[in-house]
């Protein structure tokens, strides 16, 4: 969400990575983007140009969010190998750690997690 006080600033954003603009209050209004291509777009963006805030650790965990939402790890059963990597991710977006998301292990999607 970026907020202005005009909606010439975020018709660019738009454009580029796709979004709405909603009326905030009387005074501003906000841009979102909710859909997983534009969020990646947008993210591809911050990986030329970085974030100079503490957000740019979740920015780059999103990605691997929607693999593991893909393979359905948030619905696994507790036990499984996908749960522990879905917990294993949500206590490391809770901290903003992406550095030990990124050297820990992936998991490969053409693995039948059917059986575990």
């Amino acid at each position: 969400m970026l907020v202005k006080k005009t909606t010439e600033m975020l018709q660019p954003l738009i454009d580029l990575y796709g979004g709405y603009i909603d009326k905030g209050s009387s005074l501003s209004f906000k841009w979102f983007i909710s859909k997983r291509e534009d969020i990646l777009k947008l993210i591809e963006y911050f990986k030329n140009h970085p974030c100079r805030s503490a957000k740019i650790k979740r920015l780059h965990l999103v990605p691997r969010f929607y693999e593991l939402k893909d393979l359905k790890a948030d619905l696994a059963p507790s036990d499984s190998l996908l749960a522990k990597a879905f917990k294993l991710f949500m206590e490391k977006w809770d901290k903003g750690d992406y550095y030990s998301i990124q050297n820990s292990t992936t998991i490969s999607k053409k693995r039948n997690y059917s059986e575990t």
